[in-house]
């Protein structure tokens, strides 16, 4: 199943995506920020 979620930071337009030794995925954004993205399901 993939979910979509809007982006809390305006124009941040995500570039890219990698697999992180932690296991989340990594994502650099147009505003100078990394964002990461767990891959747990949360209750809810």
């Amino acid at each position: 199943m993939i979910e979509v979620y809007d982006l809390p930071t305006p124009g941040s337009e995500p570039h890219g995506i990698t697999l992180g030794p932690d296991g989340a995925l990594w994502t650099a954004l147009e505003t100078d920020a990394l964002a990461r993205i767990t891959t747990a399901r949360t209750a809810g």
